[in-house]
């Protein structure tokens, strides 16, 4: 049975529990509208688990996660209200494992709003974790380089953020991934369009911040092992991609595979700051960047030197230019479509196929 739940009946329904099911896992995922979701849930799903994806907006990616799990075993819970304090106690109900995806936007520039997305309700999640008797297995991500005196808002709430769940839950497996990219993500594209657009590529500085990418189909196979693996319980695991880059080499490397000359324009940390710091709404005007992009443009993302990586979790990630082959014939499709919607009349511009 396949079930929208909407505002009026989502207090009243909250699951679908399907008995003829031979699996015995039956997950809830929140973060509905992260990129990763409906990857993640096709993993599970092939293994026949029953899931529930909460959503605190009509879900953007709805029509990904309908096709990621069998009708008769998905439930979508729109326009969740996690200030309810009973929300999340009758979301989990009847479930035995449950994953928090649920990140702020990046794009946004108010802090309470990047705090409660971080902190706020993971801490709600890992506390209704706690007091259930059936989740056996809680899965929080956070974020390779999260850090509590960290200049960027996001790393430093995500810190925050794994030190209230590991409190509230000591069980929980905490994943940490670097970059995540894929199909229709908000990285490779992004870079890809702002070129299509702008005619460059704008960065902060020398672009010489390393990153260390990861695909999230690499990310799900992790996660999906960890729930296999008792000894995963309580433990924090870094996820990156087999090898480091400096963004002027991932830019490189994104111009080679789309055709393009590559048009890298700088511009100084300093002026860039001032930008999101002192001009009111700045940030409304150039919707690919934000003050903590700006900020994370110094720092490195990636696998801490003694972390545990992704081969623990036995998982083999495929590499960045591997990975871009897909991404960027996704690209080059959008592409082909607005032109082609360009000539018969349309004018709604790119944003109806791209909204990173």
């Amino acid at each position: 049975m396949f079930v929208l739940l909407n505002r009026k009946i989502v207090s009243k329904i909250l699951h679908v529990n399907d008995p003829s099911s031979g699996s015995q896992l039956r997950v809830v995922i929140f973060g509905g509208n992260s990129q990763l979701a409906p990857s993640l849930g096709n993993l599970l799903g092939y293994l026949g688990a029953q899931i529930t994806f909460p959503t605190r907006t009509s879900a953007k990616w709805i029509d990904h996660l309908k096709i990621t799990v069998s009708f008769k075993n998905l439930a979508i819970a729109h326009f969740i209200d996690y200030k309810d304090p009973n929300i999340i106690d009758r979301l989990i109900a009847n479930n035995n494992v449950v994953i928090n995806l649920i990140g702020a936007n990046q794009y946004l520039k108010d802090e309470d709003h990047i705090y409660e997305g971080n902190v706020t309700i993971p801490k709600r999640i890992a506390e209704a974790c706690a007091r259930s008797s059936e989740v056996i297995r809680f899965i929080h991500f956070s974020a390779a380089g999260a850090d509590p005196s960290s200049s960027s808002s996001r790393l430093r709430t995500k810190w925050i953020g794994e030190q209230e769940v590991k409190a509230a839950c000591p069980e929980v497996t905490v994943i940490r991934p670097t970059t995540i990219f894929g199909e229709g993500d908000n990285f490779v594209m992004r870079l890809a369009f702002l070129n299509r657009w702008l005619g460059f590529t704008p960065v902060i500085g020398d672009a010489k911040e390393l990153r260390q990418p990861v695909h999230y189909h690499d990310v799900g196979l992790a996660i999906v092992n960890a729930l296999k693996i008792p000894e995963s319980i309580g433990k924090t695991y870094e996820l990156g991609g087999p090898h480091v880059y400096s963004m002027k080499e991932i830019l490189e490397i994104i111009y080679d595979k789309i055709g393009a000359p590559p048009n890298i324009k700088s511009y100084s940390y300093n002026g860039a700051h001032w930008l999101y710091t002192k001009v009111p709404h700045a940030h409304a005007f150039t919707r690919h960047m934000s003050l903590d992009l700006v900020r994370e443009s110094k720092i490195d993302i990636v696998v801490g030197k003694d972390a545990l990586g992704i081969d623990k979790l036995f998982v083999k990630p495929l590499s960045f230019p591997q990975n871009l082959q897909r991404i960027l014939a996704d690209y080059q499709a959008k592409i082909n479509l607005t032109l082609e919607e360009a000539e018969h009349g349309w004018s709604g511009g790119n944003d109806r196929h791209f909204s990173p």
